[in-house]
Parts: structure tokens; C-alpha cells; sequence
């Protein structure tokens, strides 16, 4: 066997805990092949130990709502059913709340998706791609002919959700004191926006649906005059184009405040 082909076998063996990977040497001697197996197991239990300690990193707290046991039986059906495939461990467990909405008997419990998808989200503001935001200066600066055609992008770090249940009342209480009785699940439908502030911090707040479709529109790019134009076909108070554009104005400068435009 060259060692190209040895590579690839024993990396078959680890990722799908097979014996790609055949002996060297072997007489057929059932201690030998019972050796080689214990040695194989080592490089096979450790692959998946590391990965199931990724996931841990990644969701702190739907770890500790699920327990050392049971999270670890589901890290390790997911990485049968969805192996890495990022060169960085950091990204496995991307597709975790998708695959609990599938798997018995987490399907059964809605709220740890949302959890998931919350968890996943505030990971994502800790190593999003940095990018300059713009500033109320910068918008003063902005001639009035040039706002009409003015768009906007959201920051790399930015993440909307809607959640159906109370997964955030969870995860506060679980992280001010991992040995609470956690809330009882609730249906508690919010949007929510989550980003990263310039200090680095890791923010979030909730959102009407009327600034969660205008994002949307932003996030699609929208500029300013389609936001306003938007907006006055959803107005169910017959608002007037002025007050419709001061709308969005505001938001624009709440957005701005909370760092999450960048320049196109």
C-alpha cells in the first residue's frame, strides 16, 4: 500500500468509524486484528470527542439544558448525519437547529431550535468579518439629492430571527446560574436582531415586524426612496409620504447608532 492510499484509509476509518484501514502486516491472528482495532478506536474516539467539544463551545447553554448524556448522544448523530465539511472546526454544528427540527425526540420540543438558532447567532458576532460602519457624520454629509439613491448594507456580524418560544428567557436563566430550574417552554413569538457593537460586545433587541420587513428590504437592497415607498404601501394609517420618510429616517438613525450599517 503507498502511503497516498494509506492516508485516505485511515481517514475513511476516523470520519465514518469503519476499518477502511486494513494492517500492514497481518497473520490473521484474531489478538493482532483485535490490536489494530483498539489502535484505530483511539484516532476514531478522539475525532469525535473534539467535535462534540466544538458543539459544546457553540451552544454553552443548550448543553447544559440537555446534559453531558444526552448532548453528547446528538452531537454524535449529527455528525453521522451531517459530517464537517468546513476545513475550520468552528463551523460544525451550522446546520444544528435544522437538523433538531427533524430528529426525534428534540423535534418534539420546538423551543431548543430557537435556542439553536439563537446560540448559533450570537457565535456568529464573536468572528463575523469586521467592516466600517457608517456614522451619523458620515450621513450629515450626504447631499439631499444623493439620499434617493442612498443604500445601505448590514454589517457582517448582523443576524435576524424569528423565534416562536421563549428560548431567550432560557438562556438568560441558565446563563446567570447553569444549575437553574430553567422556564417552562412557552410560545413567545419575537423577532430578534442580534450583531456585534464596535466594543466588541455582543448585543441584541427585539424588533416590530414593520423595522423587521425593513431591514429585510435593506438587506436586499433597498435604497432610501424604495424603504419610504415600501413602507407607505404597508401604512395602515394612511400616513403621509413626509411622515413615512421620518419614519424611516429614524430607523435609519437607530441602525446607525447601533453600528449595523456599513458602506456599500
Amino acid at each position: 500500500m503507498i502511503l497516498r492510499e494509506w492516508q485516505e484509509s485511515l481517514q475513511l476509518s476516523i470520519l465514518d468509524a469503519s476499518m477502511h484501514l486494513q494492517p500492514i502486516s497481518c497473520d490473521g491472528n484474531a489478538s493482532s486484528i483485535q490490536l489494530h482495532k483498539h489502535k484505530l478506536a483511539i484516532y476514531q474516539n478522539a475525532y469525535r470527542i473534539r467535535l462534540i467539544e466544538a458543539l459544546r463551545t457553540n451552544y454553552p447553554v443548550l448543553h447544559r439544558l440537555l446534559g453531558d448524556v444526552v448532548f453528547s448522544q446528538l452531537g454524535l448523530s449529527l455528525i453521522l448525519a451531517s459530517p464537517p465539511q468546513h476545513a475550520s472546526i468552528r463551523w460544525f454544528g451550522h446546520d444544528l437547529a435544522s437538523y433538531l427540527e427533524k430528529k426525534l425526540p428534540f423535534s418534539d420540543l420546538p423551543v431548543l431550535v430557537d435556542l439553536a438558532r439563537f446560540e448559533w447567532a450570537l457565535r456568529h458576532t464573536v468572528d463575523a468579518a469586521d467592516a466600517t460602519p457608517w456614522t451619523v457624520s458620515m450621513l450629515e454629509q450626504v447631499p439631499a439629492s444623493e439620499w434617493v439613491h442612498l443604500s445601505f448594507r448590514l454589517h457582517p456580524s448582523v443576524s435576524r430571527l424569528r423565534m416562536q418560544w421563549n428560548a431567550l428567557e432560557i438562556w438568560k436563566t441558565l446563563t446567570e446560574d447553569a444549575t437553574a430550574i430553567p422556564p417552562t417552554p412557552e410560545r413567545h413569538c419575537v423577532n430578534w436582531l442580534i450583531w456585534r457593537s464596535q466594543d466588541l460586545s455582543s448585543q441584541w433587541r427585539s424588533l416590530e415586524e414593520e423595522e423587521w420587513l425593513a431591514l429585510q428590504s435593506l438587506a436586499e437592497g433597498a435604497t432610501f426612496a424604495q424603504l419610504c415607498e415600501q413602507q407607505l404601501s404597508r401604512s395602515e394609517l394612511n400616513e403621509q409620504e413626509d411622515q413615512v420618510a421620518t419614519q424611516v429616517a429614524a430607523w435609519l438613525k437607530a441602525w446607525v447608532r447601533d453600528q449595523l450599517l456599513v458602506q456599500s
